[in-house]
């Protein structure tokens, strides 16, 4: 396996991938790649699948479609192992991919419901009676940018979110503007 810079590094598919081209492929065909005889260099393809006659059942339909895939693997077994392993690593990566996207989906939902949150403040902040302008200004300044404190806002019942203001002033050394 010298010659072929993919072939340091064993990987169980690039492994297989490259030790079918190093001994199938020379670097003068690699050079010359529309040269390259097509004896040398077999893909097996998968063959369409015929969509079902009324008079075929699906299991013999599906049954020929796999007999012809087994059959063409089994002419290259390099293929057939580089078929299983990636086979594999799909089984594998499978469920981390879809573990990734309801991550990402939670992720993108909690987003989106602080945007909600963000824009629903400047009507409910100036709606508590008991605070000043000044003083919702303020408040909504501080909690579009901690979104803890936002989501803490929204979660205290309505008749509370006074005191939580109240609270939020005090604790951020609020000083009124003199007028």
């Amino acid at each position: 396996m010298h010659g072929l810079p993919c072939c340091n590094v064993r990987v169980d598919i690039g492994d297989d991938a490259c030790r079918y081209l190093h001994n199938h492929i020379s670097l003068k065909e690699v050079a010359s790649f529309s040269q390259m005889p097509s004896h040398d260099f077999f893909i097996p393809m998968q063959e369409p699948i015929d969509s079902p006659s009324p008079m075929a059942s699906d299991n013999s339909v599906t049954e020929t479609s796999r007999r012809r895939k087994r059959k063409a693997l089994a002419r290259d077994p390099t293929m057939e192992t580089i078929y299983k392993n990636f086979r594999q690593f799909t089984e594998m990566v499978g469920p981390v991919f879809k573990m990734m996207s309801e991550t990402a989906a939670r992720k993108e939902a909690a987003r989106k419901e602080i945007e909600e949150k963000k824009k629903l403040l400047n009507q409910v902040i100036f709606e508590i009676d008991g605070l000043s302008n000044d003083e919702a200004i303020f408040i909504l300044q501080v909690l579009v940018e901690d979104e803890d404190q936002l989501k803490t806002f929204f979660y205290v019942p309505d008749d509370k979110r006074l005191c939580f203001c109240r609270v939020l002033l005090k604790r951020m050394s609020y000083c009124p503007p003199s007028k």
